[in-house]
């Protein structure tokens, strides 16, 4: 049973270090019971790297829908290549059978 819903399956994210160069990849995790809606998506405070105003160096959050529009959809979030054609995995689970039982049927 998943406990959180996160973005290192479907999109990969890197944020580069400016003082080294050193390029991070950066994940989102969130408990899924917190994620019921687009709403819920709506409400994630993001974090303003670079404030507005400098003067005050004050870190600001901001929501993230006020920053995108959220939508519900469905979209492919994995796929694969073997010699530069595209390749779609497809698993089961055959528990009780065997597998050329499985293949029969």
């Amino acid at each position: 049973m998943p406990a959180t819903w996160s973005s290192r399956f479907t999109v990969l994210n890197f944020w580069a270090d400016p003082g080294s160069g050193v390029a991070y990849q950066v994940q989102v995790q969130i408990p899924q019971r917190l994620m019921a809606s687009p709403e819920d998506v709506g409400n994630l405070p993001i974090v303003q790297h670079k404030p507005e105003d400098p003067a005050k160096d004050k870190v600001k959050e901001v929501l993230l829908r006020n920053l995108s529009q959220i939508t519900e959809g469905t979209a492919l979030g994995e796929y694969d290549r073997y010699n530069m054609q595209r390749m779609i995995s497809v698993r089961a689970n055959i528990a009780g059978d065997d597998l050329g039982g499985a293949i029969r049927k």
